[in-house]
């Protein structure tokens, strides 16, 4: 009988190198003090002081941005969104008033404790990932301003928006705002 053949193994194979860059953790994001929101120089935003209705509670601002025209009038923050029928336009407003109330919270002069600040917000983080995802990335970079912050969602894009509602009002919890829902109808069907 012939014995059987006997295959050598073979040679063993170094794996080659892949050129792909180790993964790297994000960046932590660190709150900055002192934020600085894009400069308007027309624009500015007033903090009206609500009536406090109780010794144990805080008290409320509202943070209502005006624009001063070039012949000295001066348009209301109602007047702002009036004009502002878009969307973006009334984000970037939204926006641009969240930052001015994160650098008033954040100024080393003007520590308002005791104090929060309700800050309207138009439908556009119900429509828009990218605006949602900004206002977040904004809210987050400042934790300790957003826990003085009430963001007020209108009681008709709630309902307009009900497959989002869940999703926008979780995700706004997460980064430490509070939340309240503005222009609610003086009915009681409205909070059914």
């Amino acid at each position: 009988p012939v014995p059987p053949a006997v295959t050598p193994a073979p040679a063993p194979v170094e794996p080659k190198p892949l050129n792909v860059a180790p993964p790297v953790a994000p960046a932590p994001v660190i709150p900055s003090e002192g934020f600085k929101p894009p400069h308007l120089p027309r624009m500015r935003v007033g903090f009206v002081k609500s009536m406090k209705l109780a010794s144990s509670t805080p008290s409320l601002l509202f943070a209502e941005p005006c624009f001063r025209q070039q012949d000295g009038r001066v348009s209301t923050y109602e007047t702002l969104i009036q004009h502002l029928k878009d969307m973006d336009g009334r984000f970037r407003l939204d926006y641009w008033n969240v930052g001015q109330v994160i650098a008033k919270l954040t100024s080393q002069a003007s520590k308002i404790p005791g104090y929060l600040i309700f800050v309207s917000m138009g439908e556009a983080i119900f429509n828009n990932e990218t605006d949602l995802k900004h206002l977040l990335e904004l809210l987050q970079a400042h934790p300790q301003a957003a826990k003085q912050i009430i963001i007020a969602l209108r009681y008709q894009d709630c309902l307009n928006h009900t497959k989002r509602l869940g999703k926008v009002v979780k995700l706004l919890s997460a980064v430490g705002v509070q939340l309240a829902i503005d222009e609610l109808p003086n009915a009681p069907q409205a909070i059914k």
